[in-house]
């Protein structure tokens, strides 16, 4: 009885704390925002860890790519993937005296190789033909216990005007089944009342993704207060082979000047685990074995309504899913209505947006404000999901893949003193109201991150401390539990520009983990080293990491897709990578990614042939 009072209290004085923090930092920010409101500099509200731009994400809509950069207007490059507000004016004062014909005109304009890359599929250095033609394929080689396996990746994709027509595959590790994971689409876009049609596989960005994927989303990093922000229409084709958050069959927006249309319609198969004919798994990432792929169908329709208003917009869905067949849970139905509605309002400083579910007979709410600008950003979230939530499609910020049975609120705060100084901190508090797994009482848990960023001509050190108590699924002596775990890493790195074509980064990270029920205490440390040259058309990219471990360490490496890709490091070992990129001519590119581990567990080779006409 006393453990349970001392929680209540220990959560009660966490809300309490945090809310007289809100308080604070509110008012500091808003005598901060009055005093040098006239003295805010645009670079200020760029995000360095975060290379999206911070634009009206939820007025975005479809653009027609590629687009010819040298005739592009300020908006049209606005809505490009990856281009911040800094970099489009960069491209602006370019244009003004020449036009930007090539790649090595891109890096005039002062991009490195790994943006230029990223917008690529989004541009055009001349007018664009009737057709246009785009494939991309990777080989995939891996090594794990002496044992080779080869995997295979392509892209293709065909454009006329505002016409497209693609197809993706990816096959499993051994497999020769090339379409065993595979989207297709077709999307036709026009200036009528029939904006946009899809056909194929696509996906529906609706609110904050509570029921569907969301549009616009919030994710606990480095950045603290922005959006992950993808450029995200309401609707758009699947590219992704993989099945999850993905519908299959057909979806409009029909436009009437202020107000948004959007029915739907999906019917496919799901990948599931079944006992005695009923669900009783879904895995939205694929699974392996043969017997769960499309074991369960299931089928979709709806329709959605958005009203767009300045800087405003508004909107609700309704839809009915139905499954082939009944869940071993008897909680989730096999039928269901989904109704909910989401907004977004900006007014001035201040950003408000939130979305309220009901799916089936559970409901889910996702409300936040966003405000400040200068040297105070701040972002307060609260979401709430009930348990047994049916979270097929949805992705809304939550603590955990599954985000039933949760509810939370989460704070986070930039402070920029100078150009050179950046402070980023969040806390989260969130619980569990229901019993969750085998535990007889609710839990409630933390996190709390802290990052300091100093930024120099040539250098740039970072410092981060995080934090955060949640249960694990452990077994400890021969006894598999829930168990409450707390742990903590500690990271620093350096990141040095030795000339224009070559800089590195060093950094080490300090990791531990304890479990208080049977007192378990484990540890580790990193080191990595880092070398990045760029030579004309030619770019080398190496990373070591040393570490030694008994936890994992998760290290960010650059895919061939020049984004960001984690992987788990444990155990005494020496991990390295090798990307070579090379430009053949302007619209075929080859790169190579070469990574193992010096114990022999693990090696992978990854070829990549990007071909544009």
């Amino acid at each position: 009885m006393n453990s349970v009072i001392e929680k209540k209290f220990t959560v009660g004085i966490s809300y309490l704390s945090l809310i007289s923090l809100l308080i604070l930092v509110f008012f500091l920010s808003f005598q901060t925002t009055l005093m040098s409101a006239d003295n805010v500099d645009l670079d200020l509200l760029i995000d360095e860890d975060n290379w999206q731009a911070e634009v009206d994400i939820d007025l975005i809509s479809s653009t027609d790519y590629p687009i010819y950069i040298n005739s592009a207007t300020i908006n049209d490059l606005r809505r490009i993937p990856g281009l911040t507000e800094e970099e489009v004016t960069k491209i602006l004062q370019f244009r003004r005296s020449r036009e930007i014909t090539n790649i090595s005109s891109l890096r005039n304009v002062g991009f490195s190789d790994d943006k230029i890359f990223s917008i690529l599929p989004y541009i055009s250095f001349r007018v664009i033909e009737p057709i246009s033609f785009y494939h991309s394929q990777r080989h995939f080689l891996r090594s794990a216990d002496s044992e080779i396996v080869s995997r295979f990746y392509q892209k293709t994709e065909l454009q006329r005007k505002r016409t497209k027509l693609g197809f993706v595959s990816l096959n499993d590790y051994g497999s020769k089944d090339l379409t065993r994971y595979h989207s297709y689409y077709f999307s036709q876009q026009s200036e009528t009342v029939f904006e946009q049609i899809v056909l194929g596989k696509y996906r529906l960005s609706l609110g904050q993704g509570v029921a569907f994927a969301p549009k616009s989303g919030f994710s606990k990093s480095s950045a603290a207060t922005t959006y992950p922000v993808k450029n995200y229409s309401p609707l758009r084709p699947h590219s992704n082979p993989y099945k999850n958050w993905s519908l299959e069959g057909f979806a409009a927006i029909i436009n009437t000047g202020a107000f948004d249309l959007i029915p739907f319609y999906s019917q496919t198969k799901i990948d599931a685990s079944l006992i005695d004919d009923q669900i009783s798994t879904i895995y939205p990432y694929g699974t392996t074995n043969k017997d769960r792929r499309n074991s369960a169908k299931e089928r979709i329709g709806g329709v959605a309504l958005r009203y767009r208003h300045k800087n405003s917009s508004y909107g609700l869905y309704y839809s009915h899913n139905r499954f082939d067949k009944e869940f071993v849970n008897t909680a989730f139905s096999k039928r269901y209505d989904c109704l909910g509605t989401f907004f977004y309002h900006r007014e001035g400083d201040f950003d408000l947006f939130g979305e309220f579910a009901y799916l089936g007979d559970k409901k889910g709410i996702v409300s936040g404000i966003r405000w400040g600008r200068g040297l105070f950003q701040q972002l307060l979230l609260y979401r709430y999901y009930e348990k047994d939530f049916p979270y097929w499609h949805g992705s809304p910020f939550s603590s955990q893949a599954n985000f039933a049975n949760e509810e939370g609120l989460y704070y986070g705060l930039r402070i920029r003193p100078s150009r050179r100084w950046t402070i980023n901190v969040f806390f989260d508090v969130w619980r569990h109201p229901d019993t969750r797994y085998f535990e007889k009482m609710p839990t409630t848990r933390t996190e709390q991150y802290i990052q300091f960023i100093h930024k120099r001509q040539r250098d740039v050190v970072r410092l981060k401390l995080h934090h955060k108590t949640c249960d694990k699924y452990r077994v400890l002596d021969n006894l598999p539990k829930i168990r409450e775990e707390k742990k903590t890493v500690l990271a620093i790195d350096w990141t040095h520009e030795l000339s224009n074509s070559l800089s590195k980064k060093s950094g080490i990270e300090y990791i531990s983990r304890y479990i208080p029920e049977v007192k378990d205490f484990k540890k580790g440390i990193l080191l990595f080293e880092n070398i990045n040259w760029r030579y004309r058309q030619l770019r080398i990219l190496y990373q070591i990491n040393v570490f030694r471990s008994d936890i994992s360490h998760y290290i960010y490496e650059y895919s061939l897709d020049g984004m960001w890709e984690s992987r788990p490091l444990v155990g005494d070992d020496i991990y390295t990578y090798l990307i070579i990129r090379t430009n053949i001519t302007e619209d075929i590119r080859l790169q190579g990614k070469l990574a193992y581990f010096f114990s022999g567990k693990g090696k992978s080779l990854i070829t990549q042939f990007i071909y544009r006409l």
